[in-house]
């Protein structure tokens, strides 16, 4: 029988399909006892958060590690556009790292 690790729990505040809201004040501890990765989907509704009357659904966002919104959705971008934002970005850029062979040339590094 194969055994899982959880690496990531993705909460959501106002997501494109639902606009469904997670309670980030219940989950935030979870995640930052088992040291779990919490991720902030805030595709839809992430926007309305730069309004302060709307702030209040941002409860428990200092747990989050990361948080996504569509600039698309409601700030007049006319095309697809996420904002991310990470608490810790060196973990991000290691996920996404790599040099291969043929890129690396006399001033990799510098």
């Amino acid at each position: 029988m194969a055994s899982f690790i959880t690496l990531q729990l993705c909460a959501t505040l106002g997501t494109t399909g639902a606009c469904a809201f997670d309670n980030l004040q219940e989950l935030g501890p979870i995640c930052e006892k088992e040291r779990l990765w919490l991720h902030v989907d805030a595709a839809y509704a992430g926007t309305a958060f730069i309004c302060p009357e709307f702030r209040k659904w941002l409860n428990g966002v200092h747990y989050a590690d990361s948080i996504a919104f569509n600039p698309s959705k409601w700030m007049m971008v006319h095309f697809d556009c996420t904002a991310m934002w990470v608490k810790n970005s060196g973990s991000l850029l290691r996920t996404s790292n790599v040099g291969p062979l043929y890129l690396q040339h006399e001033n990799s590094g510098t």
